[in-house]
C-alpha cells in the first residue's frame, strides 16, 4: 500500500535541540515499536517522515512557553510556512526537553498537531495517540513478562511502572474509528 488513501504520513519535525539525535535512535528506541503496534491493528501503511532540517521559525520555536501555548504556535507555525496538508497526515515537533515540569507533551485529540519530547520513550506514541484518537480514559495498565506495564495513552507517568509499547483494546478501537471517518472524508 502507498497510495495517499492507504497510508499514515505521519510528519516528525526534529526540533533544533535535538539535531544530535541520530535517526537510527530515535527509529530503534521510539519510532519502530509505534510502527509495529500501529501496523498489528491497522489497515494501513504507516509512513513516518523525519524532517531534521534546521528551519528557521520552523524547528527552533520555543516549546516551553507553556504546553497549550507551544501547541497553537506550533500549528500557527506550520499553517505559516504551508506545511500542513489535510487528511491522514499528523504533525510532531520532537523535542528534547520537556514542556513543562509536568508535560513531556501535548496534542490535540484527533488533531494534525502535537508535541512529543524524548525524554520519555512513550511519549511520541502517546502524543500521535492523541492525534488518532487515544483518550486517556481508555488506556490501561498490562501484566506482562512478570511486571506492570502502561499502555501509551494511560495519563501520568510513573516510573514504578514500565511500557507496554501498545494501545488498550478500546484505544485500538477509537484509532481506527478516527482513520476511517479520514479515509471517508477523502
Amino acid at each position: 500500500m502507498s497510495d495517499s488513501n492507504s497510508t499514515l504520513h505521519i510528519w516528525l519535525y526534529l526540533h533544533d535541540d535535538v539535531s544530535e539525535m541520530s535517526q537510527i535512535t530515535l527509529g530503534d528506541d521510539y519510532l519502530i515499536p509505534l510502527k509495529n503496534e500501529l501496523l498489528s491493528f491497522l489497515d494501513l501503511d504507516v509512513k513516518f517522515i523525519i524532517e531534521d532540517t534546521h528551519t528557521p521559525g520552523v524547528t527552533d520555536i520555543d516549546y516551553k512557553v507553556g504546553p497549550e501555548q507551544a501547541l497553537v504556535q506550533w500549528r500557527e507555525t506550520l499553517q505559516d510556512h504551508g506545511l500542513i496538508t489535510w487528511g491522514l497526515h499528523k504533525y510532531l515537533l520532537v523535542t528534547r526537553g520537556d514542556l513543562s515540569f509536568t508535560d513531556k507533551g501535548i496534542a490535540e485529540i484527533e488533531g494534525q498537531v502535537g508535541i512529543a519530547s524524548t525524554t520519555s520513550y512513550i511519549a511520541i506514541g502517546h502524543e500521535v495517540g492523541h492525534m488518532l484518537g487515544a483518550v486517556h480514559e481508555d488506556g490501561e495498565t498490562f501484566f506482562e513478562g512478570g511486571w506492570w506495564k502502561n499502555s501509551y495513552t494511560n495519563g501520568g507517568y510513573n516510573p514504578l511502572k514500565g511500557n507496554a509499547y501498545r494501545y488498550s483494546d478500546a484505544n485500538r478501537e477509537n484509532i481506527k474509528r478516527h482513520l476511517a471517518r479520514l479515509i471517508g472524508a477523502n
